[in-house]
């Protein structure tokens, strides 16, 4: 019980976007990990069904496999490729990136938007079963990310993941504000 008190009497007295950002960050995670296992249930129920047999029996191209029944992990590709862009460079790559996953269409499109938190999620903590694009730019503000979402206007998305707002806050901007 001294344990939980404790927690809490620190927890508040943290900065607000700092506590805002923790709770974000564990909403985040714990959504992730959520979608990630429910995927692997459903793979499991595949394997078990199976389904991973059923991709060459039913005719279809036999060297396409399914994220969630393959045997290595699927990595989320990083946009910048590792290079230092300025934000003009990662509006042209994240505009780029979108008009390639639009023209490819793929089924259960998931994007990623944000900050630099949503920008360095590792891959390999993404769920399969998806096609992950990745449109965070580090040190992006909520306005930035706002005016940039047509970039995805010509992509059927299924899902977004969203995080952002922390570096608004670090520049002083109100909360009712962001």
């Amino acid at each position: 019980m001294r344990v939980s008190i404790s927690v809490v009497k620190w927890f508040t007295k943290i900065p607000s976007w700092a506590a805002l950002s923790l709770v974000m960050n564990g909403l985040l995670f714990t959504t992730v990990l959520a979608v990630s296992q429910e995927a692997t249930v459903q793979a499991d129920q595949l394997l078990a069904d199976g389904g991973a047999m059923a991709v060459a029996a039913d005719g279809d191209d036999p060297s396409v496999i399914d994220a969630a029944i393959a045997d290595n992990v699927v990595e989320l590709p990083h946009p910048s490729g590792g290079r230092k862009l300025s934000y003009q460079d990662w509006i042209e790559v994240l505009s780029s990136d979108a008009k390639a996953a639009a023209s490819k269409n793929p089924e259960h499109l998931t994007v990623l938007l944000g900050d630099s938190l949503s920008l360095w999620v590792p891959g390999e903590l993404m769920p399969g079963r998806r096609v992950w694009i990745n449109q965070s730019i580090s040190g992006e503000k909520t306005q930035g990310l706002l005016n940039r979402l047509e970039l995805l206007d010509d992509n059927e998305v299924e899902a977004v993941f969203i995080m952002i707002g922390i570096n608004d806050l670090i520049w002083g901007k109100a909360d009712d504000e962001i």
